[in-house]
């Protein structure tokens, strides 16, 4: 059929295992294939384990070591279940391959084994993200799940619980009998929610700790701390604090929820008074002394009425406990769906999520944050003390605007404008917002769906039409031009026109205090940037000034966006199918073989073309792979088409063999040379290309459940390849997995080229679509 065949020959790597009369096998290891490099069985072994799955083990052994007392989750799990419109939900705990379910609704609590979890598969990516499955029965991973086939699970959402250094310590889930498609405002409500729990448990961790002895005590937190990453005696960091939730649906805002400090700090002036269902404002009083200004309390009432019903986040400043007058508190309101990233770890969002839609039926506009702090609004504007408001409460808008959710943009106080302004003006209201100038004419941002070691990646809007936007910061990348600051993936990939690959719209750098602020600056970054006009305001930041690292694989970064600082921003094509690692996962190429072929000869055409030009991308994987939708056809049923991104670790080279470099891209899917010796070349990315056929052969991740020091140890010091069992599982054309064989040569020279690769394939696809054409004449004449 005109497949390529190797220049090496087959049988001395094909490392098939021979068809023979053997008793049954064990089960795999769990969280791992059978043996490195072999395909991964999800089904049999349960997620794979993350390659920090050490480190992550330490940190539950950690909190278990402390054994917290039980916090009160109980009316958190009803508010998420009721948003999500699910029956159950629960908070689930990781050990060391086995899951405690720690708190449930509708759910058993206890011990839960590791194969059969859905949990634990949100440590299988990259960078912190929720899993959602909108129907199991359909999902290679939990279609012969207990839990599903049972019909007990067709939907499930879940989004990690991370720890203050970024490991993920267990999640937050919700689930349902019936399948379902849930927006991305329902999934920033689950990961919010899932910060709280964090901060909660690490909280209990702390309290419980005090408790035991001293020798105990020191030994525990020292435990907790080398687990943390943090110094012995420091308070870990986590968005803990005094924290609310409101229902903002009703006149009376009523308390829906209420953390462990908040009930503290009221139980003071009112022992033994539940806060669940208290009406917000009569906790508080707006004018420092308790009944003293009924109207200011209404008056505030109403003005927080209409900021919630426009979707603001505002700040109430100098209120006092109704029943304790005394010390004077900031209200800082946020609405549920919005994700605060000055104290929120990075998450990612699955961009096969539908956008939040307006006026959605779950009902979660009608919940809203309020955090409480001790206010510094009378000693810093004012010059008081701090006790009692000398002027009454204030309300203020800390972001510009709640639609789109999780805009991005500084929040400073305008130019010109006097920190410290007269009583009167704070009494008046809203103080007037504008919108931060984006750096690029027609765009505006959205939600952030993507962050790792390179940037940030977000939604956005460009001259109307759904973009992604990369923002990439001078100190993670490496080749830049050093007086313009452009990095060299917007260069290259701005230059490259294929309709296979992801198409850059427009970029530009931008420097100093137009840069977007880093999430650990200690600003928030929530007002949505308009396209170019008007005064470039700016306004002080309200609510929080702490500051946080998103840990190991998260985005912070200890400085900010300082003079002499260069910002690179990429506008791109928005790929709404996901990326083909989460194909292969779901099975998607088990179930419809000939999609595994028009898929790779999509991503060998791509990539041909960039060689052409002279560039290598050096990280092609499976998560680079994006997914753009598309209207099925006769010929091509799949509903979407592949698109080769992200030129991060991309290079311009010569007609030589390749060139050394000190950086790699995903390990798992670079070639022999590039991880022992640094070697990036055109036979490298064919290298890679070879591991994406073997995944969608197999629909399994290679090297699963393997550390990144277990993968290079196997690749170089032990020479080991990818295997191809024999016969493959599914049906795949043999000439599929010839080609990845040819592709996956340990020797450079030995693999083709993708021009060759192309060519080889390009009767395979001419094959599917005869046999599509000849079906459809056999139907109408039928």
């Amino acid at each position: 059929m005109g497949c390529y065949h190797s220049k090496e020959p087959v049988t001395a790597r094909r490392g098939r295992a021979e068809a023979a009369a053997s008793p049954a096998p064990p089960p795999p290891p769990i969280g791992q294939a059978t043996e490195p490099g072999a395909p991964f069985r999800p089904d049999l072994s349960g997620p794979p384990l993350p390659p920090c799955d050490q480190q992550r083990a330490e940190i539950a052994e950690a909190l278990l070591l402390l054994d917290p007392p039980t916090p009160a989750f109980e009316s958190l799990l009803d508010l998420a279940a009721g948003i999500l419109g699910c029956k159950a939900a629960l908070i689930a705990l990781f050990g060391d391959k086995r899951i405690w379910i720690k708190h449930a609704k509708n759910f058993e609590p206890g011990d839960f084994p590791w194969r059969q979890s859905f949990c634990a598969w949100t440590c299988s990516y990259p960078t912190p993200q929720p899993l959602v499955v909108f129907d199991a029965h359909s999902d290679a991973r939990f279609k012969s799940n207990p839990a599903v086939t049972s019909g007990m699970v067709g939907f499930y959402a879940g989004t990690p619980l991370i720890a203050p250094n970024g490991h993920r310590l267990g999640t937050l889930c919700c689930a349902d009998p019936s399948p379902r498609v849930i927006d991305e405002s329902q999934c920033l409500v689950l990961a919010n929610f899932a910060d709280m729990v964090v901060a909660e448990l690490l909280r209990s961790a702390e309290v419980a700790g005090q408790r035991r002895d001293q020798a105990a005590r020191a030994a525990d937190a020292a435990a907790l701390a080398k687990a943390l990453g943090v110094a012995a005696g420091a308070a870990p960091r986590a968005p803990a604090g005094r924290t609310l939730v409101v229902d903002a649906g009703g006149g009376g805002l009523a308390v829906v929820h209420a953390s462990a400090a908040c009930c503290e700090l009221f139980e003071k002036g009112e022992p033994d008074s539940p806060l669940i269902g208290r009406p917000l404002w009569s906790l508080f009083d707006p004018s420092g002394a308790p009944g003293r200004d009924a109207a200011r309390r209404s008056e505030l009432a109403a003005s927080a009425r209409v900021a919630m019903a426009e979707g603001h986040s505002f700040l109430v400043r100098g209120v006092t406990l109704s029943a304790s007058p005394g010390d004077a508190y900031d209200l800082t309101f946020r609405p549920v769906a919005v994700r605060d990233p000055t104290t929120a770890p990075a998450l990612a969002l699955p961009t096969f999520v539908p956008a939040a839609g307006a006026g959605a039926a779950h009902g979660a506009a009608s919940y809203y944050f309020v955090s409480i702090d001790k206010s510094t609004w009378l000693r810093k504007g004012l010059g008081g003390s701090g006790r009692g408001p000398a002027s009454g409460a204030a309300l203020t808008p800390a972001l510009g605007t709640g639609t789109p959710p999780e805009g991005q943009g500084g929040v400073r106080r305008k130019s010109g404008a006097s920190s410290a302004t007269n009583a009167s003006e704070r009494r008046s209201g809203f103080l007037e917002l504008g919108r931060r100038r984006a750096p690029i004419e027609g765009l505006e941002l959205g939600p952030q769906i993507a962050c790792g070691s390179y940037g940030r990646v977000f939604k956005g809007a460009y001259f109307g039409a759904r973009v992604a936007v990369k923002v990439l910061e001078s100190t993670t990348s490496a080749w830049r031009d050093p007086e313009t600051g452009a990095s060299l993936e917007a260069a290259l990939s701005h230059g490259v026109s294929h309709p296979l690959i992801l198409q850059t719209l427009a970029w530009a750098t931008v420097r100093g205090e137009d840069a977007l602020p880093l999430p650990d600056a200690g600003q928030m970054v929530g007002t949505v940037l308009g396209p170019g006009g008007g005064d470039d305001a700016s306004f002080t930041t309200a609510g929080s000034d702490s500051t946080r690292n998103s840990g190991p694989s998260g985005c912070g970064d200890s400085s900010s966006c300082g003079e002499g600082l260069f910002q690179t921003w990429i506008v791109m094509e928005y790929a709404d199918a996901g990326c083909l690692q989460d194909a292969i996962d779901r099975g998607y190429f088990a179930t419809d073989p000939t999609a595994a072929i028009i898929t790779a000869r999509e991503i060998a055409a791509a990539m041909a073309h960039l060689h052409r030009g002279g560039v290598v991308h050096a990280d092609l994987s499976a998560w680079n792979v994006l997914l753009a939708g598309s209207e099925a056809t006769a010929l091509d049923s799949r509903g979407f088409s592949a698109r080769v991104a992200d030129f991060g670790l991309a290079r311009a080279v010569g007609p030589a063999a390749g060139e050394l470099t000190a950086s790699y891209g995903t390990l798992s899917h670079a070639a022999p040379e590039a991880l022992e010796h640094g070697l990036v070349s055109r036979a490298g990315d064919v290298y890679s290309f070879g591991v994406l056929l073997w995944q969608m052969l197999f629909c399994s991740r290679p090297w699963a459940g393997m550390s990144h020091a277990a993968i290079v140890k196997a690749v170089v010091q032990d020479r080991r390849g990818l295997i191809f069992p024999s016969p493959p599982p599914g049906g795949e054309p043999e000439p599929l997995a010839m080609l990845a064989e040819a592709c996956l040569a340990r020797a450079p020279a030995a693999r083709p080229t993708f021009e060759e690769l192309v060519a080889a394939l390009s009767p395979l696809n001419d094959a599917i679509e005869s046999a599509s054409h000849t079906a459809g004449i056999a139907a109408c004449t039928a």
